[in-house]
């Protein structure tokens, strides 16, 4: 085969004296005076080789025989690393012009097939050195190697602040293990894509986190957040209503996470002043019929429709008259 060594075995006789000194024309422009040297060819073919040997009494004989030399194989692959769980796809690039070839994978990790392309699956991440052999019909044998690369995959972990929570409250849940987040449903998520988000949900619910690292690998996790219905609320006790953007309106917090919530406000002598279904922290200070209240003690009951829970205060309206 085109770069190995071709053994040339001189078999010449004579009958009387002795063979003083041999010549070989390998046939490419090259000779050797060697007994039984050996050649390395450039490339193949066949090549017409002589050997002529000279007695000691100066007689010559000359003797010709064709050497042919094989082709070598081209030897190579292509592939991408994968993350984990992926098969690589080997792709064989090997070629040859004048013969047929027959292929061997040494995978890195004790196993092997005999096929021309490969889709291979690891059973475990590393670095592994991949070997390609390619033979010829001839038996001309070359090989590549290349190292190749199955990336373990991220290792995603979800941190909340609170696992139970009181319907509408929030919490924030803090991501680790990747370079690139993503929560889900994106729809009860303050930041879908960030490493940390708020959520407020009504109800209970199982949060996907997706995480992608810098090799482009992904994998994920999941939470689950318990959303208790217990009616929660906080509300302020003072209003002052002076149109200047603060505190114009009465707050109860999270009652928004209720719409089957009645809001009923007294005066000391208790009658009704206000009432609204659905409350929407739109309270101004005002009757019913939006006439302004005068400034002083108020009183509330906050109900649910389906529930028993109730809530009552007191809450004081105060004017700035200057």
């Amino acid at each position: 085969c085109i770069g190995g060594e071709t053994g040339f075995y001189n078999e010449s006789t004579i009958s009387l004296g002795i063979i003083d000194s041999y010549l070989w024309d390998f046939g490419d422009e090259v000779n050797s005076i060697v007994e039984n040297p050996s050649h390395q060819y450039d490339s193949n073919g066949l090549y017409n080789v002589m050997l002529t040997t000279t007695s000691d009494f100066g007689c010559k004989s000359s003797f010709s025989k064709t050497a042919q030399v094989f082709e070598m194989p081209y030897v190579d692959f292509d592939f991408e690393n994968v993350c984990f769980g992926a098969a690589i796809p080997f792709k064989n690039q090997s070629s040859i012009q004048q013969s047929v070839l027959s292929y061997k994978w040494n995978y890195g990790n004790g196993l092997s097939t005999m096929v021309q392309d490969e889709n291979y699956s690891y059973e475990v991440s590393g670095q592994f050195l991949v070997q390609l052999i390619a033979t010829s019909d001839d038996g001309c044998i070359d090989s590549v190697s290349k190292s190749v690369i199955v990336y373990a995959l991220p290792e995603p972990m979800i941190l909340a602040e609170e696992k139970i929570l009181s319907k509408g409250y929030t919490t924030t849940l803090f991501a680790t293990g990747g370079s690139y987040y993503a929560w889900a449903p994106e729809v009860s998520a303050e930041s879908p894509f960030a490493q940390s988000t708020v959520i407020r949900p009504f109800e209970s619910h199982e949060y996907e986190l997706s995480v992608l690292d810098s090799n482009g690998c992904e994998a994920d996790t999941r939470i689950f957040i318990e959303v208790l219905n217990d009616y929660k609320l906080e509300a302020t006790n003072v209003l002052t209503p002076d149109n200047n953007g603060k505190n114009d309106f009465w707050i109860i917090q999270n009652i928004d996470a209720y719409s089957n919530a009645t809001l009923i406000i007294l005066d000391r002598w208790s009658n009704t002043v206000f009432e609204q279904k659905a409350y929407k922290n739109n309270w101004g200070g005002t009757n019913t019929a939006g006439e302004p209240l005068t400034d002083g003690t108020y009183y509330y009951i906050v109900t649910f429709e389906g529930s028993d829970k109730v809530y009552k205060g007191a809450v004081t309206i105060l004017r700035n008259d200057s």
